[in-house]
């Protein structure tokens, strides 16, 4: 079994190819050594009247019409296998639709890998050369680099691609099997490039969500006072405690206690939190965030000012 998608993907092609070229060969350097011993040459014979010359092909070894045959059969089977090969690029190349998938950053440093996702709420999570990530779920990654020009490559998945300052690339994978291997760069970077390697532990989804909750909780902790909580009537916000002015110059969170009489989805912008009623839960704001809204009801809390 293959260990990921684009594994598969690969070992298509090239079981193709191999194919292709193993027949191809075959019958060309079997044919070819037959000729050499056939028509090789013998002590004390002459030169054949109608020996080939190089440029011209004697009427009665063949028309040349046959060789216009081949050269376009040739032809044919290169341009399938060419349009067979961009079909499986293409593949690898566009993402899945947004549904079930994980979306992350890679950046690429002199010299390691730093993974950063959104956890739950939206709370960023940053790890460095040292990765988990779940089996069976896209994982769609914008590569970039901060420094100098590296390349990603994920050898067990048969994929690689460039992470460039300044400009970002998409790639994407889905591994079928648990497990750990280790993304490394292949693009001579600097005296540390050897060692520029991470380890990525694939598990599964049920040890992924265990994992984002416990990192989720860590990184909230760490935002500290730049918390406020909020509680939601359905209709309007009121802050527990007396407390809702935050400085939204830096990042920070807030906790809802959602005591709507229905399900509710909080937001602050891209970063969203669904909560049943009753339930409490964290909700990120990146810095520069004013406004919470609440989708389905409309209504909304502005921050402003300092704590």
């Amino acid at each position: 079994m293959a260990v990921s998608v684009s594994t598969e993907i690969f070992n298509e092609l090239f079981n193709l190819y191999m194919a292709i070229a193993l027949v191809v060969g075959t019958l060309v350097i079997g044919w070819l050594g037959y000729i050499l011993v056939r028509y090789r040459a013998r002590p004390g014979t002459v030169r054949p009247a109608d020996a080939p010359r190089a440029g011209t092909l004697a009427p009665e070894r063949g028309h040349p019409i046959w060789s216009y045959v081949m050269a376009l059969l040739i032809a044919g089977i290169m341009f399938g296998l060419a349009f067979g090969t961009i079909s499986a690029t293409t593949e690898l190349e566009t993402p899945p639709p947004e549904g079930e998938r994980v979306n992350v950053t890679v950046v690429g440093f002199q010299f390691g890998w730093r993974l950063i996702y959104a956890g739950e709420g939206g709370v960023p999570i940053a790890k460095i050369n040292d990765w988990t990530l779940p089996v069976d779920t896209p994982i769609v990654a914008d590569i970039v680099s901060q420094d100098v020009w590296h390349n990603f490559a994920l050898t067990e998945y048969r994929i690689r691609i460039d992470a460039v300052p300044g400009q970002i690339n998409r790639i994407w994978w889905q591994a079928h099997e648990p497990g750990t291997i280790e993304p490394v760069c292949v693009q001579i970077c600097g005296v540390g490039h050897a060692l520029m390697k991470t380890t990525m532990h694939v598990v599964s989804k049920e040890e992924w969500r265990q994992y984002v909750a416990t990192e989720s909780a860590r990184e909230y902790q760490r935002l500290g006072n730049a918390t406020v909580n909020l509680t939601f009537d359905g209709a309007t916000f009121r802050a527990d405690g007396g407390n809702s002015t935050i400085n939204t110059a830096r990042a920070f969170a807030v906790r809802i206690n959602n005591q709507a009489a229905t399900e509710e989805r909080f937001t602050f912008g891209e970063h969203v939190l669904t909560l049943a009623s009753g339930q409490t839960g964290l909700l990120y704001a990146p810095a520069g965030s004013t406004k919470l809204e609440a989708l389905t009801t409309g209504a909304s809390h502005t921050f402003g000012g300092s704590s």
